[in-house]
């Protein structure tokens, strides 16, 4: 538990002790394979996580490889492949906490020496948790840097995955750097983190205009940022189907999807209290014209659930069902902050940025001024969704 858990590391040496717990817990997982036997390709293919934002990338470069002999693909747990079925089983190997099988106390006495130069150079708001948590990362990413160096050769040519802040992910960009593998791409899932700058990378693939413009400026002399267009939209499209407007003409009332926040710690309470009022006002303003359904982050359910009842909102519909069920109910989707919408925007429903003031989180100030998408905020709400409903009639 976390009170605990900050308890221990309060305690000199208390950082190891948890260290300790967690590479005990994750030994168990580790699976009897000889890594020996492990391919040696050209080409390699990180997945992290099963969500579609991830998958929708992979599975559309690994659909490009099935002619091809000289890749192989990584997942970090079993369950993931469950996402990439279109691909040949015997070409994807999980490696789930293999880290294990590499750390050594070398590389807990490395932590401690970067730490002590780290505490020189960072802010004293650091506490000792993140200290812990920045010394346990540190030895997981020298474990999978050993890990990598032994599947990535001079050889290889290409590697992309989707989430570099991971230590798998990190420590796999780290070796490839090291060893001039010419194509090291970072395909961004969501939007914008300012954290991303520190990429390995030698493309950094954007999901729009402005986020190149920004990385442009940022990123190093190795990389080059570019927008590719997220296939997965495309596929959700054809999936869902392509909204047309005369479909819902005279409809009323007007189906509203709101897509509630992770757990981002950017994205304060007091910002979600105050966008959670521009949701209620429009609810109070418009009535039975617009009905709204709840769609939660997988990673802030209960929480999200709180926070509408903490802001007095009618919650007639809070979804558990499968993203294209509320999508097809969907004639527009709203959220603070969310990637999604992007997507959403090629399957023809109108996308609105739900901010009490424009904000530069995710970079929706810029998408906004970019056109893409609608800000709502509590003086603007009603007037652009009757204007948006009477365009509907």
């Amino acid at each position: 538990h976390k009170k605990r858990q900050d308890i221990i590391y309060l305690i000199p040496g208390g950082w190891l002790l948890l260290f300790c717990y967690n590479y005990l817990r994750d030994r168990k997982k580790v699976r009897g394979h000889d890594e020996g036997l492990f391919p040696k390709a050209r080409r390699h293919f990180l997945i992290l996580s099963r969500r579609n934002n991830h998958t929708g990338r992979m599975n559309f470069l690994l659909r490009k490889e099935r002619q091809s002999s000289n890749w192989t693909a990584w997942c970090t747990g079993p369950e993931l492949a469950d996402g990439v079925k279109s691909i040949d089983q015997d070409r994807l190997h999980s490696i789930e906490c293999v880290w294990c099988k590499h750390s050594t106390l070398r590389h807990i006495f490395d932590t401690v020496k970067l730490v002590r130069l780290l505490k020189r150079v960072l802010p004293d708001e650091i506490n000792s948790t993140q200290w812990g948590t920045i010394r346990a990362y540190l030895i997981r990413f020298f474990a999978w840097r050993d890990f990598w160096g032994n599947q990535i050769t001079k050889e290889t040519e290409f590697v992309v995955t989707t989430y570099e802040k991971s230590e798998v992910a990190k420590a796999m960009f780290y070796v490839a750097k090291e060893k001039k593998v010419p194509q090291r791409i970072h395909w961004v899932h969501g939007l914008r983190h300012a954290s991303l700058q520190s990429t390995l990378s030698t493309e950094l693939w954007c999901m729009t205009p402005g986020d190149v413009r920004f990385f442009k400026k940022r990123v190093p002399n190795f990389c080059t940022p570019r927008v590719k267009k997220n296939p997965e939209a495309l596929e959700l499209a054809e999936t869902i189907g392509v909204l047309d407007p005369a479909t819902i003409d005279n409809q009323m009332p007007i189906h509203f999807l709101f897509l509630g926040p992770g757990l981002e710690t950017s994205y304060t309470k007091e910002m979600r209290m105050a966008d959670l009022a521009v949701i209620r006002k429009i609810q109070l303003d418009l009535g039975s014209d617009i009905s709204f359904r709840f769609r939660p982050h997988p990673s802030a359910v209960e929480r999200f659930h709180n926070e509408l009842d903490e802001a007095n909102i009618e919650v007639e519909d809070f979804s558990s069902r499968h993203l294209h069920d509320d999508l097809k109910w969907a004639h527009a989707v709203g959220s603070s902050w969310s990637s999604l919408l992007l997507d959403i925007q090629e399957t023809g429903r109108a996308i609105f940025w739900v901010q009490a003031e424009i904000r530069n989180l995710g970079a929706v100030d810029e998408l906004i001024a970019d056109g893409i998408g609608i800000h709502l905020s509590h003086l603007s709400a009603t007037q652009k969704l009757r204007t948006f409903l009477s365009s509907r009639k």
